[in-house]
């Protein structure tokens, strides 16, 4: 999930906002044309997952903070790591006035993605002593993707397709003719809505693919439809823009 996470973060680097703070991440979030640092923290946890529960769905500063530190989420500075939430003050005015996603640590240094710097998405590299440093915040994430096995990536298909279509599927963790049967029956198409169509989503995501500005939303919409024909290519898989046993057993892996 971290790592998801710093990927999405480093994939947006360089995209500037337009006239008086016009963004995608203020589109996205129901607020444009409004100071964007935090708007772009939230809007790349929720393209990967990442619910409002670990990272708060604010434009704020301040209330984020607050809400981690209500939370017993904020660490020392000295204990900073990747994936870590960093809120600085410019004023030292006893508040946070910015926000930016840990991408690494290096000794004393650690280098921060943030959205809304200079008027993009840029870099910045921070001693864990400076004194702009208001507070750090580690959220409660889950574990990581790639402590997922493929087994655990078939028993959440499984759920998916019990929970959408009844499928009375047993959790194995193995598509075996029973899973088969019910994927094949519930192929994935245009417009298709719920778990299967998350699911999907979800393993999209983990494979590196962007599913559109709407993230893991349960809707097989266009965006996530051009996505999947674009796996399919890539995967040399046939491109028919649906989701059957063929792209299931690819996505798995």
């Amino acid at each position: 999930m971290i790592n998801e996470l710093i990927k999405k973060a480093q994939g947006e680097i360089g995209y500037k906002e337009g006239t008086n703070n016009n963004t995608k991440y203020g589109k996205a979030y129901g607020l444009n044309y409004n100071p964007w640092c935090m708007m772009f923290v939230w809007w790349c946890a929720d393209q990967v997952g990442i619910g409002s529960s670990i990272i708060p769905k604010t434009a704020s500063c301040p209330i984020a903070c607050k809400w981690f530190k209500e939370k017993g989420q904020i660490i020392k500075n000295s204990e900073v790591k990747k994936g870590d939430i960093v809120f600085f003050t410019w004023d030292n005015s006893n508040n946070a006035d910015h926000v930016g996603i840990v991408e690494k640590v290096e000794g004393n240094i650690f280098t921060t993605i943030e959205g809304n710097k200079n008027d993009a998405v840029g870099r910045r590299q921070v001693s864990k002593t400076n004194s702009v440093i208001y507070a750090i915040a580690r959220p409660k994430y889950k574990e990581d993707s790639k402590t997922e096995t493929k087994k655990d990536r078939i028993k959440s298909l499984q759920k998916a397709l019990n929970e959408d279509f009844k499928s009375d599927l047993d959790y194995t963790g193995e598509i075996g003719p029973k899973t088969t049967k019910a994927i094949m029956a519930h192929y994935l198409r245009y417009y298709t809505e719920g778990n299967f169509a998350k699911w999907t989503q979800t393993q999209l995501i983990r494979q590196g693919y962007s599913v559109g500005p709407c993230g893991i939303d349960g809707g097989y919409g266009r965006d996530t439809e051009a996505t999947v024909y674009k796996y399919q290519k890539a995967k040399k898989l046939t491109v028919d823009g649906c989701v059957g046993i063929e792209v299931v057993k690819s996505l798995v892996k």
